[in-house]
């Protein structure tokens, strides 16, 4: 059985449709033509580097295939006498699973080959996507006993991996570590750690890094709004879910009341809003006026489109915010969400005759 497999790797070896910078080589010619003095270790070396990084892009092989190919061209390369460097343990690397990749650092340990930022950012990265913020954390620690200071994708991965295993208390520690030697956090960084404490329902910890990420220029996107109203909601605070929500409308993010990371929370606070004028009404009426605007809001404006929009359309629709308090701010919010919906229309003096999508 074993000599089976072993054959069966090696015919994926010799037969899958490899593309190197020599031109459609595969590892075992490449190697042949080593033996025969025609092309040097480095040339095997970047052929073996580009081969690895088109299976990684290969969506036809799933991650258990890639690793046999991978693993099996490793063997091949070491087999002729020639001695992976960095740059093909990394390729290697990047197209890895977890324990793969723990065998591969492990290997490069043995020969004495020191890895770089980058092996171990991807490494870090394949242990967050195990959801092992263990080995991460450990990786971590390993790589700066190293002197190698860890990057941002580095921490990224690591609070990402602490996020899925909902361990936050860990998440705002390694925010706080990328800030103290002096790394600037991204959007990936900070969205990450807003999602580790919404699972731990610490709205608390997810507003202010939302608040603190604008005050260092970081413009929050989607992801950031929606985790951070998704902790006010679990942390049963309704009021700073709807906060969020209009904070986030008011900046340009376009976010659905009724999407998965909102609970009833802020529609319960919609229909406190648009009282004594039911919704129900609001979706068979033709038209939408003045008088439904009333004390309304110009960033709710957003919310009682998207439910007039969910249960029954706009098209067809007569939309008319002339003479409201705030009418600017008020039109183009309706404007936005007409235009982020598909919508066509015609606008004058403040009102929107919508026609079909």
């Amino acid at each position: 059985m074993k000599k089976q497999i072993v054959h069966l790797i090696t015919l994926l070896l010799l037969t899958y449709p490899y593309s190197s910078y020599a031109g459609h080589h595969s590892i075992d010619k490449i190697l042949r033509a080593h033996q025969q003095k025609q092309k040097s270790s480095t040339d095997v070396l970047k052929c073996f580097t580009s081969v690895a990084r088109q299976i990684r892009h290969d969506d036809s092989l799933n991650t258990t295939s890639k690793v046999h190919l991978i693993v099996g061209m490793l063997h091949q390369v070491k087999n002729a006498g020639i001695q992976p460097n960095i740059i093909a343990y990394n390729a290697a690397i990047s197209t890895c699973d977890k324990e793969t990749t723990l065998r591969l650092l492990n290997q490069m340990q043995q020969e004495r080959l020191q890895p770089n930022v980058i092996t171990y950012s991807t490494a870090i990265s394949n242990c967050e996507k195990d959801i092992d913020q263990h080995t991460a954390l450990h990786l971590l620690n390993q790589m700066q006993q190293q002197n190698i200071l860890p990057n941002v994708i580095a921490y990224s991965a690591a609070i990402s991996a602490c996020e899925k295993a909902a361990d936050h208390r860990s998440a705002l520690y390694l925010l706080h570590q990328m800030q103290i030697q002096g790394l600037e956090p991204d959007v990936i960084s900070y969205s990450s750690a807003i999602s580790a404490c919404a699972k731990a329902a610490d709205h608390r910890s997810a507003l202010h890094l939302l608040n603190q990420m604008q005050i260092q220029g970081i413009r929050p996107d989607v992801i950031s709004y929606s985790t951070a109203i998704s902790a006010c909601e679990l942390a049963g605070d309704r009021n700073a879910a709807l906060q969020c929500f209009t904070q986030g409308i008011h900046n340009g993010i376009y976010l659905d009341a009724h999407h998965h990371y909102t609970s009833t929370t802020v529609d319960l606070n919609l229909s406190e809003w648009f009282t004594p004028y039911s919704i129900a009404s609001l979706t068979q009426s033709a038209h939408i006026t003045p008088k439904h605007w009333h004390g309304i809001p110009s960033d709710m404006a957003w919310m009682l489109l998207n439910e007039i929009d969910k249960e029954n359309g706009l098209a067809g629709k007569t939309i008319i915010t002339a003479g409201q308090h705030g009418k600017d701010k008020l039109t183009a919010t309706v404007q936005q969400y007409l235009n982020h919906s598909g919508y066509s229309y015609e606008l004058e003096r403040g009102t929107f005759v919508v026609a079909a999508r």
